[in-house]
């Protein structure tokens, strides 16, 4: 439990350090009004697509899908279940506020926070299974989750989600897995070592939105209810319903870690780009990452 408190630790701090960074570009200028749309333009349509394609660059064979389908569906039913009680939840929210508390009730920071501590508990198996749990999600993620920030009719939304590169890319990514080919050499290297700077920029233009706020503003209620169901009651749906239906228990301890990380980054980044109230978005990620310093291993411990 210690190392996968000290990894936990160290996994958010890397991304506090992130965020300063952010916090002292915003204050020296560096990230400014007129140059924070070109970083959230580099981050959405080079930096992101590079991490998703990187993600999908591994050939599977059908019986590593066959094993793989359960963590498959159990992804795709939280994501879905997630979603159902986020619409409940939400329904009273402020319409500028109301794409990004369900964005962060479906989608937790599983990919950059929660692998590293799954493949710390379970090793290799862990991590497969977790690059599973991933696929439903980033699918998701990137057509229905994109979808509750982009406004318009839906026609208009159905055009912009479809034409969001990360969106085109998350349908190469699977294709290129099912194919027998995978991108290797120079070009997989470039590949992952520009996704790989996704983390660090994402963090720190959250930063930088968080530097424009005054720190009493930071403790917002929404935020922390939104915190509370992202870090507790999501993992606890889950863990009750996967004990209901009797799964794999590594399965299932994988799956409830992974639902237990703090919102994922890019709900500020999607607030950012499609004009949502992305300042409030920051706040989420921020204070669910720090919350989560103490409510994951309590979590880790009761599995």
């Amino acid at each position: 439990h210690m190392d996968v408190l000290s990894r936990m630790i160290t996994t958010q701090t890397i991304m506090f350090l992130y965020m300063v960074c952010g916090v002292v570009l915003r204050r020296i200028k560096i990230i400014n009004e007129n140059s924070r749309p070109s970083f959230v333009k580099l981050l959405t349509n080079l930096l992101l697509p590079c991490m998703i394609l990187d993600s999908f660059n591994k050939p599977m064979d059908v019986e590593e899908l066959k094993g793989a389908a359960l963590v498959l569906a159990v992804s795709c039913a939280m994501c879905l279940i997630s979603y159902g009680v986020g619409r409940v939840i939400w329904r009273n929210a402020a319409p500028e506020r109301k794409g990004t508390l369900l964005f962060g009730t479906m989608f937790s920071n599983a990919g950059n926070a929660g692998t590293p501590i799954v493949s710390l508990v379970f090793g290799e198996s862990g991590v497969l299974y977790a690059s599973f749990f991933m696929i439903p999600v980033r699918i998701l993620l990137w057509t229905m989750g994109v979808s509750l920030y982009v406004k318009g009719s839906r026609r208009d939304k159905l055009t912009k989600v479809l034409l969001n590169p990360c969106v085109v890319i998350v349908f190469v990514g699977v294709a290129l897995m099912l194919s027998p080919f995978t991108i290797t050499g120079a070009p997989a290297t470039a590949l992952k070592s520009i996704g790989d700077m996704t983390g660090p920029l994402a963090m720190m233009i959250i930063g930088a939105s968080l530097a424009e706020q005054k720190p009493r503003e930071l403790l917002d209620k929404d935020a922390f209810l939104l915190s509370a169901m992202r870090l507790i009651a999501m993992p606890l749906i889950a863990l009750g319903a996967l004990k209901l239906i009797g799964m794999d228990e590594q399965l299932m301890r994988v799956t409830v870690i992974l639902l237990a990380m703090p919102v994922a980054y890019t709900t500020a980044i999607l607030a950012e780009r499609y004009n949502a109230n992305y300042h409030f978005a920051g706040k989420c990620v921020c204070l669910s990452t720090v919350l989560s310093l103490f409510t994951v291993p309590l979590i880790c411990m009761l599995l």
